[in-house]
């Protein structure tokens, strides 16, 4: 699975969306090497794929519909970011943020959800999978 943000450094990454590896890889083809968020006016937003890590527990959550996802992210620019996921709500997530926290000088879990500014933009991507 893959997690896709967009945004830029000035006003940070936010997740655009979960897809499958296979997903990704039309997705890349259709918005080329730069990655430019098509419906950003400015065109400084760029979109980034993360690779997730599943969860210990992934097979009890079974199919989680993608715009109720939430994932795990921790890291930083210079020590690079673990994303973990994805949960089916926000209280899993956060429970299993603890878990893997805990005992962890380094790094501290926080759970991400789908952004809802970036509606039209995942349903632009949904039209270029049709």
């Amino acid at each position: 699975m893959q997690a896709l943000f967009c945004g830029n450094l000035s006003k940070g990454m936010k997740l655009v969306g979960i897809y499958h590896d296979d997903i990704r890889e039309l997705i890349v083809q259709h918005f080329g090497p730069t990655m430019l968020n098509p419906l950003d006016q400015r065109g400084n937003e760029t979109l980034q794929f993360l690779t997730l890590q599943a969860p210990s527990a992934a097979d009890i959550y079974g199919d989680i519909p993608p715009e109720r996802c939430v994932i795990l992210v921790s890291g930083s620019l210079t020590m690079g970011i673990d994303a973990v996921g994805p949960y089916p709500d926000r209280d899993t997530a956060f429970s299993n943020a603890v878990a893997l926290t805990f005992g962890s000088k380094t790094s501290n879990f926080y759970p991400i959800e789908i952004a809802p500014e970036y509606a039209e933009l995942r349903q632009h991507i949904a039209k270029i999978l049709c």
